[in-house]
């Protein structure tokens, strides 16, 4: 059986991932350019959020195949997101 990660490890990642979003709100507001306004925005915002709860469930999964397809799905969600990013397109 796995050890049990320590309760800093544990706490780690929700506080990334909050900081993530937090920073993406912030930065929204001082560039003045919205989600839902911006649709290149809206699709990266979508793609963080995703990110996070396929991060989420990768984590929490019980099978190993569960979890690599989950940690694959958060991979994909950051690679697009950051190809929004970089593109300042949707698609």
């Amino acid at each position: 059986m796995a050890k049990s990660l320590p309760k800093p490890l544990k706490i780690l990642p929700h506080v990334v991932d909050t900081f993530l979003l937090l920073s993406a709100v912030g930065l929204c507001i001082v560039l003045k350019q919205y989600p839902l306004v911006n649709d290149w925005l809206t699709l990266k915002v979508l793609f963080v959020i995703g990110y996070i709860i396929a991060a989420l469930f990768a984590m929490k999964a019980q099978v190993k195949t569960k979890s690599v397809g989950f940690a694959i799905v958060a991979v994909l969600c950051v690679l697009f997101a950051a190809k929004v990013a970089v593109m300042k397109t949707a698609f």
